[in-house]
C-alpha cells in the first residue's frame, strides 16, 4: 500500500505541475510551487481519509490470505510509482516539450488507471472468496448440527419404544418391593434420558450451532468440554464475522489440545455479553513449546489472524496468554 500511495503522490504532484503549467502560464514559479503543495496536500488528506473509511476493512478482512496475490499487486504498484518517478525526472528536466510531456503523463495515467481497475476487481474477488468459505464453513456447522438433532431424535424414538418395556421392568421390582432396584433402574433410565437429550449452549443460532459442533468434535477426541454462555439471540453481528471468529478460537483450542501432549485435555469457553461489549474467552491445554510475541502467538496462523481482522472490525482487541500448561485467548468487541 506504500507503494500505492508513492505511485498516486506522483500523478497528483505530476498532474497539478502540468495543469497549473498550462492554465496559469505568467503565474510566478515561488506562486506556483505553494498552490502545487496546497492543492496536494488536500488531494492526498482526502484520498487518506476514504482509504480509512473504505479500503482497509477490506483490506484487514483479507490479511494473510493468498499471500502471492499481494506480491503480485505490490509489484505492479512499484511499477507504475518508477514510471510516474519518470515522468517526473523529464519534467525537472525539460527533457520533453509539454505537449510530449503530457501525452507521456496521460498515457502511463490511463494504462494505470486500467490496471488498477483490474486490481480492484480483483480485491472484490478475494473478499468474496474469504466470504464464501466462511459460508461453506457455516453451512457444515448446520449440518453437523443437524446430524446431532437426528441422531437424538433416533434415540428418542428408541426410548418411547421400550418404554412399554421399562415400565414393565419397575412393575417388577415394585411386585417384589425391591426399592433400591427401583431407584437404580431409574437412576440408569434418567441417565439414558439425559445422554439422549441435545443440549442448547446460547440463544444465538450460529453460536448455539458452533458450539455443539466442537463439543461434539472434543467428546470424540476425549476432551473435557465446557462452555458458559449468555449471549442474546440477535447480536448485531454478521454470521460470518461469528463464524470466523468463534470458529476459529475453538478449532486453534481443539488443534492445541491435540498437540499438547498431555494426558487431561480441556477446553473452556466463556461467552458474555455485559452491554455494548462481548468478551468471549476461551481457555485451553496448549504444549510447553508454545510461545507468545507479544500478545499473540509466534508465527500467527491464518485463522488467528481471521480472529483480529474481526476484533479490529468491531473496535475490539485479542489477547493471548500461556500460565500453568494453558493458553487462554480473550476477544472483546463493540457491539
Amino acid at each position: 500500500m506504500f507503494l500505492t500511495y508513492f505511485g498516486l503522490f506522483s500523478i497528483i504532484d505530476n498532474s497539478l505541475k502540468l495543469m497549473v503549467t498550462q492554465l496559469l502560464p505568467h503565474l510566478p514559479a515561488l506562486a506556483g510551487y505553494y498552490l502545487v503543495n496546497v492543492l496536494r496536500t488536500a488531494a492526498l488528506l482526502l484520498i487518506l481519509v476514504l482509504y480509512k473509511k473504505y479500503a482497509v476493512p477490506v483490506l484487514q478482512s483479507l490479511a494473510d490470505n493468498k499471500k502471492g496475490r499481494w506480491w503480485n499487486l505490490a509489484l505492479i504498484a512499484l511499477l507504475f510509482y518508477l514510471l510516474q518517478a519518470a515522468v517526473t525526472i523529464l519534467y525537472v528536466e525539460n527533457a520533453l516539450s509539454d505537449i510530449y510531456l503530457l501525452f507521456t503523463f496521460i498515457t502511463i495515467s490511463l494504462v494505470m488507471c486500467a490496471v488498477y481497475a483490474v486490481v480492484f476487481i480483483n480485491i472484490s474477488y478475494m473478499k468474496k472468496d474469504a466470504e464464501m468459505e466462511l459460508i461453506r464453513q457455516n453451512a457444515g456447522y448446520l449440518s453437523e448440527r443437524l446430524s446431532i438433532l437426528q441422531n437424538a431424535e433416533e434415540a428418542n424414538r428408541r426410548l418411547r419404544h421400550d418404554m412399554r418395556h421399562h415400565i414393565e421392568t419397575i412393575a417388577g421390582y415394585a411386585k417384589s418391593e425391591d426399592h433400591s432396584a427401583i431407584l437404580a433402574y431409574i437412576g440408569e433410565y434418567r441417565s439414558e434420558i439425559s445422554d439422549a437429550a441435545v443440549k442448547a449452549y446460547s440463544l444465538n443460532r450460529t453460536i448455539n450451532s458452533i458450539l455443539s459442533v466442537y463439543a461434539g468434535k472434543a467428546a470424540e477426541s476425549g476432551i473435557d468440554f465446557s462452555v458458559q454462555c449468555n449471549a442474546a439471540k440477535d447480536l448485531g453481528m454478521r454470521e460470518i464475522d461469528i463464524i470466523a471468529l468463534l470458529g476459529n478460537l475453538l478449532e486453534n483450542a481443539l488443534h492445541g489440545c491435540l498437540e499438547s501432549g498431555k494426558e487431561k485435555l480441556s477446553i473452556e469457553i466463556h461467552i458474555r455479553q455485559q452491554d455494548s461489549r462481548l468478551i468471549i474467552l476461551c481457555n485451553n491445554t496448549c504444549s510447553d513449546r508454545m510461545i507468545l510475541s507479544g500478545s499473540l502467538p509466534a508465527g500467527k496462523s491464518i485463522g488467528i489472524s481471521s480472529i483480529l481482522s474481526v476484533c479490529r472490525k468491531y473496535d475490539g482487541n485479542l489477547d493471548y496468554k500461556i500460565e500453568n500448561e494453558t493458553c487462554s485467548a480473550c476477544a472483546v468487541l463493540i457491539l
